[in-house]
C-alpha cells in the first residue's frame, strides 16, 4: 500500500514538472458587483483583505465566505487569502499580473488569463497529493518543483562546494564505508543528504511548528553539525547587546531620530530615503523611487503606504506587520516585549562573523532569528519566517557600519531582502532628539489613482 501511494505521488509530481505551469497568485475574487458603497475595482490585490478600500475580514470568516465567487481554498481563514498569494507569487518569483488582469480596466474578479485556471488546477493537484500521501499535511507546495521559477527546471542543478556541516557529514559517510556499512564516493554516487544547500541542522522546519524558522539562503550552511550548544542565557545576550551600543542610560535619553541617505533597490536604482521615528511608536519611510516616490508609516493602530494617484491605504495583517518591522528605535530596551517567549537556540555565522541566535515570535504565525554578535554583542541579522498556507515566506534584514551618535551606537548600513525585493539603505546623516510633528504620521485622504480607488503600489 505504501509503495502504491509513492508511486502515485511520484506520478503527480512528474505531471506537475511537465507541465511547466504558470502557477502565479491565488485564484481568489470576490464576485458580483461590490456592495452599495465600496470602491469600484476594489479586489484581492496583492495587499490581500482590507487593502484599497474593500471589506475587512470578519472574526471567524472563511476565503468562501468572504468572496463570494471563490474557487479553491474556500475553508482557509479569510485573513490568510493575503499570505497564501504571496506565498504563490514568491514560489514562482511572478507578480499579480501574470494570472490578474491589471491595471486600467483590469479587475481581480476577471478570468481572461489561461493561467488563472493553470493555477486553479495546481493547486487542486496539490492538495490532492498532500491528502493522499501525507495525510494532509502540508509537505508538497509550490515551491517544490518551481524554486522562484514559473516553469520548474527539468535538469538537476549544478553541484556546488558543500557547507562545513555538510562536509562533516560526509566525513562520517567515508568513514562508516571504510568500516564496510556503505556510503558514497564515486562518480554517480549521491553526496549527503542535501548536499545541494539544505538548511543546517536545527535551521529548518516551518514556522509555528515548533522548530525555528529557515533562515534564508545567505545564511544556509552557517552552523556545523558538531557545534556545541550554547551556554549563555537570554539575558546575557540582550544585556552584552545593549552595553554594546551605548548602554540603557543613553538609549533612554533617545526619543527620536531622523536618518537621511540612499537606498539602492533591486533594479540597481538608487534613489534618496529618509526614516523618521518617534517614540513611542511612530515610523516613517519615504523613498523617491521614478516614477512613483513610496511611503510607509505606522503610528499607534494606524498602519499605511501610498503609491500611485497620492493619498494614503490603510494595511492590515501581513503587510502591516512588515512595515512595523522596521520600526527599531526602541527596540533594543524592549526586547522581551516584542518577543515575549525568547529562546536561545545555537550558534552561527553571519558575514564570517560567529554568533549567538535567539529565536521568538512576535505573532503566532512568524518566527524571528536574532543573530547577535559573539565577540561585539552587536545584532547583525534578523532572519523572519511567517507560516502561510503553502510554503512560510523568508524575510531577513541585516546589520552592519555601526557607528557612534550621541553616545548610541547606530547602523548606517541596513539591507532589507524579501522573496521579491532588496533594498540597501545607506545612511549618511543621522540625527536624534529631532523635533518631529505628529502630523508626519498621519494618514492622508485617499486618492483616485489611474487605476481606480485603492489600486495603488506599495513600496514592496
Amino acid at each position: 500500500m505504501r509503495y502504491r501511494t509513492w508511486i502515485v505521488l511520484a506520478w503527480s509530481i512528474a505531471v506537475f514538472v511537465l507541465s511547466l505551469c504558470t502557477l502565479p497568485t491565488l485564484v481568489a475574487q470576490q464576485g458580483g458587483p461590490p456592495p452599495q458603497g465600496a470602491p469600484q475595482g476594489a479586489g484581492p490585490g496583492p495587499g490581500g483583505p482590507g487593502r484599497g478600500g474593500q471589506v475587512p475580514c470578519k472574526p471567524g470568516e472563511t476565503i468562501g465566505q468572504h468572496y463570494r465567487s471563490i474557487k479553491v481554498l474556500t475553508d482557509l481563514p479569510c485573513t490568510e487569502l493575503q499570505l497564501a498569494m504571496q506565498s504563490i507569487a514568491a514560489s514562482l518569483g511572478v507578480g499579480c499580473d501574470h494570472c490578474h488582469v491589471t491595471g486600467p480596466g483590469g479587475g481581480f474578479d476577471r478570468d481572461d488569463k489561461e493561467t488563472k485556471d493553470r493555477a486553479r488546477e495546481m493547486m487542486r493537484m496539490v492538495a490532492e497529493i498532500n491528502t493522499r500521501a501525507f495525510e494532509g499535511r502540508s509537505v508538497v507546495a509550490c515551491a517544490t518543483c518551481h524554486h522562484g521559477e514559473s516553469k520548474p527546471m527539468r535538469t538537476p542543478p549544478i553541484a556546488v562546494e558543500m557547507a562545513p556541516w555538510q562536509a562533516a557529514q560526509a566525513a562520517r559517510l567515508r568513514e562508516q564505508q571504510g568500516r564496510g556499512r556503505g556510503g558514497f564516493g564515486g562518480p554517480g554516487q549521491p553526496g549527503p543528504e542535501g548536499a545541494r544547500g539544505a538548511i543546517p541542522p536545527g535551521g529548518g522546519g516551518p514556522a509555528g511548528a515548533g522548530a525555528p524558522a529557515a533562515a534564508p539562503a545567505a545564511g544556509r550552511g552557517a552552523a556545523p553539525a558538531e557545534e556545541p550548544k550554547p551556554t549563555e542565557t537570554v539575558d546575557q545576550v540582550l544585556n552584552k547587546y545593549v552595553h554594546a551600543i551605548g548602554g540603557r542610560d543613553a538609549l533612554q535619553k533617545i526619543q527620536s531620530r531622523v536618518m537621511t541617505g540612499t537606498v539602492t533597490l533591486r533594479d540597481l536604482q538608487q534613489v534618496p530615503v529618509s526614516v523618521e521615528e518617534k517614540l513611542p511608536d511612530s515610523y516613517r519611510l519615504d523613498i523617491q523611487a521614478q516614477p512613483q516616490p513610496q511611503t510607509w508609516a505606522a503610528s499607534g493602530s494606524t498602519v499605511w503606504g501610498s503609491g500611485r494617484g497620492g493619498g494614503g491605504r490603510g494595511m492590515q495583517g501581513f503587510q502591516a506587520q512588515q512595515a512595523r518591522r522596521r520600526a527599531d528605535l526602541g527596540a533594543p530596551l524592549n526586547m522581551m516585549q516584542r518577543y515575549p517567549n525568547l529562546t536561545v537556540n545555537r550558534y552561527g555565522t553571519v558575514e564570517g562573523r560567529n554568533t549567538i541566535v535567539l529565536v521568538g515570535r512576535p505573532t503566532e504565525d512568524t518566527t524571528e532569528q536574532l543573530h547577535f554578535d559573539r565577540e561585539t554583542g552587536l545584532l547583525l541579522r534578523r532572519s523572519i519566517s511567517t507560516r502561510t498556507a503553502f510554503s512560510p515566506l523568508a524575510e531577513q534584514i541585516d546589520y552592519s557600519d555601526y557607528r557612534d551618535v550621541s553616545g548610541v551606537k547606530m547602523p548606517f548600513t541596513v539591507r532589507f531582502a524579501t522573496w521579491n525585493e532588496v533594498q540597501v539603505e545607506k545612511f549618511t546623516d543621522i540625527k536624534v532628539n529631532v523635533p518631529i510633528d505628529d502630523a508626519r504620521f498621519a494618514m492622508p485622504p485617499q486618492q483616485q489613482g489611474p487605476g481606480g480607488p485603492g489600486r495603488g503600489v506599495l513600496p514592496r
